[in-house]
């Protein structure tokens, strides 16, 4: 019997030699020549890029070269950096990884005073303090192509940890097409001999400085009102204020937009900037919502949106230095962050707008068109007619009459879908689209006064120069409208991300209990605080009144000194408990996540298989003794 355990042990030996020698070879192996293949099981795949990215690699013509600069050796004390750090160094090797070897990625280490950091400073990467001994962490990325053109993301931010993969796609698309879009303004009215901060240029003509804002990034065409083609080299079609329009120039807007066209348009029921003309006739055309129902959307000409939350300041008098003229003008907006969408690229790091008498956007319900809000109102918000504003404002009438409705009102828009031409009769014409080809892209603002310098920028001086002071982020707006519909379809697709970090909610609420444990110690050291004075201050008048008792007093108030000073430290040693557990518990449950990530799984897996090899050894024991 003694013979037959000691041979079942050594026959089991091999097995257990056998499995150990696989789990090794199979690691090997997987190391070896599964590394390109992974998955991704977070929420929303925050370690991976998107099929969007994945096409635009494939069309890249040239090499490109991504130079990540991280601080690695600074970062390794702060977790919330190295975390972050570690989810775009992972963006940044898919990238690597999916172009076929068209794109090359290295990782440079910025440390203190070495050339390293001189290059990132070089390259424009800003620098992050971290402690008050003015050491700098780097993390940005620096994008190159084979023509020395360069892209640069100077810091990854958190607050566009969402935006990730669209910022690192967008600058490789753009070095793959170094060619300026081409911008195309069509407006009824001239955006030169502008505003009050217009540059004169060649020929005595000015232009607005938004137009000068967008010239910065693209190549800006004006296109005469009376055009019945857009030009087919026309990146984005930026139409200010649609009035009178002919009906071949609408049909040309449709037709463009039916090729694949993308289009920024900005219709205002009520415009007040320059250019306005007629004071009763400010509208655009009501022939526009022919268009407009096209989109799945309806914009009223003769409504503008009331808003008691955002209302900006108006002087109804002629003197800017009397305060008491100056009361709420209910449709003159300040839209701030509570206003704009944060988790669309156009508007997520935007925090102020300022629009004067805006429409709003009302959907049609088409359920093949998303209309996604980028800027609204308050629910403290009433729609009002423009006749009630025109031609002179009345601040006090319409906040005696104001009514909120409780509705917040879309003021711009981001529409996509696939569109049916405004335009079915003309379906004979040789080239006439009745259907989008793909997917249209349309930004729709409900106001052109957004535009106008007057509610974004102030011009001032500085020992004799001029200098543009801006007030609100509308040039931001516009701007950031063009480039996402300057991109492809690819790009667009590039929603933003949820973001990867997560509050330690546990962390958090241990925080919480100590912090209100803090205060009440604070304010029981306030109260006995309050006590002690009060009795100094008492002793001190009677020592007055009773000279000579004077010594007395003087005795009782130093007891009561000391007696104060020994309640304060004891609170004070009570406070530092009450630290010292806090940094316990924190620490004990860190301690006890790290052994369930790092030990509990193979420990489970270990008494499982040790649990098989038991139940194994039994049966076969059991067969053997049978057996014999």
């Amino acid at each position: 019997m003694a013979m037959n355990k000691k041979r079942n042990k050594y026959r089991a030996l091999p097995y257990v030699l056998l499995s150990v020698i696989l789990f090794f070879a199979l690691n090997v192996i997987g190391s070896l020549s599964l590394n390109k293949y992974q998955i991704d099981l977070t929420e929303g795949g925050m370690f991976t890029i998107s099929k969007g990215s994945k096409n635009i690699l494939n069309d890249i013509d040239e090499p490109i070269t991504l130079r990540f600069f991280y601080s690695n050796s600074v970062a390794n004390g702060i977790p919330i950096l190295k975390s972050y750090a570690a989810r775009i160094r992972g963006l940044l090797e898919d990238y690597a990884k999916y172009s076929n070897g068209r794109i090359k990625f290295k990782i440079i280490d910025p440390k203190p005073f070495s050339e390293e950091e001189e290059l990132a400073i070089s390259y424009g990467i800003k620098g992050l303090e971290i402690n008050n001994l003015g050491t700098k962490a780097y993390l940005g990325l620096v994008a190159s192509n084979s023509v020395d053109d360069i892209k640069v993301i100077p810091v990854f931010g958190m607050e566009r940890e969402k935006f990730l993969e669209y910022e690192i796609t967008r600058i490789i698309y753009d070095l793959n097409n170094p060619k300026r879009k081409k911008v195309g303004v069509l407006s009824s009215f001239k955006l030169g001999s502008g505003p009050m901060l217009g540059l004169k240029v060649l020929g005595g003509e000015s232009d607005w400085l938004i137009i000068r804002q967008i010239k910065e990034t693209f190549d800006v065409e004006n296109i005469d009102a009376e055009n019945t083609v857009i030009p087919d080299d026309i990146d984005v079609l930026m139409v200010v204020q649609p009035k009178d329009f002919s009906e071949d120039t609408l049909y040309a807007i449709d037709q463009y937009l039916m090729k694949g066209g993308k289009l920024l348009m900005f219709a205002d029921p009520n415009k007040e900037g320059a250019g306005t003309g007629n004071p009763d006739d400010r509208s655009f055309s009501g022939n526009t919502n022919q268009l407009f129902a096209s989109w799945g959307i309806k914009i009223s000409e003769s409504t503008v949106i009331a808003d008691r939350k955002a209302a900006r300041k108006f002087n109804k008098g002629d003197n800017p230095k009397e305060t008491w003229n100056i009361v709420n003008y209910l449709p003159w907006l300040n839209l701030r962050e509570e206003n704009i969408n944060r988790e669309e690229l156009i508007t997520a790091l935007l925090k102020s707008i300022n629009v004067n008498s805006v429409g709003y956007i009302d959907s049609l319900g088409f359920l093949d068109v998303d209309i996604t809000p980028l800027l609204e109102s308050n629910q403290e918000s009433m729609k009002i007619s423009v006749s009630d504003i025109r031609p002179s404002k009345d601040p006090e009438k319409l906040l005696r009459n104001f009514v909120a409705d409780e509705n917040k009102y879309t003021i711009a828009a981001l529409i996509s879908g696939n569109l049916k031409t405004a335009f079915p009769k003309r379906a004979l014409r040789t080239e006439h689209i009745s259907v989008s080809r793909d997917k249209v892209h349309i930004v729709v603002v409900a106001d052109t006064d957004i535009l106008t310098e007057e509610n974004w920028a102030q011009m001032r001086n500085y020992d004799g120069q001029k200098v543009v002071n801006i007030i609100a982020d509308n040039a931001s707006f516009v701007i950031n409208s063009l480039e996402h519909l300057s991109g492809t379809t690819e790009l667009m697709s590039l929603r933003g991300r949820r973001a990867l970090s997560r509050p330690f909610t546990v962390v958090e609420e241990l925080r919480r209990e100590a912090e209100d444990k803090f205060v009440e110690k604070q304010e029981e050291l306030n109260r006995k605080l309050a006590e002690t004075e009060k009795k100094l201050s008492d002793l001190q008048n009677m020592a007055r009144e009773n000279i000579q008792n004077s010594y007395q007093y003087k005795k009782q108030q130093e007891l009561e000194i000391n007696k104060f000073s020994e309640e304060m430290e004891k609170i004070k040693r009570e406070t530092r408990r009450l630290k010292g557990e806090l940094r316990k518990n924190i620490e004990s449950l860190g301690s006890t996540l790290k052994f369930i990530n790092i030990w509990l799984m193979p420990i489970l897996i270990t008494c499982f298989a040790v649990f098989i090899f038991m139940i194994k050894s039994s049966s076969t024991k059991k067969k053997y003794g049978m057996s014999h």
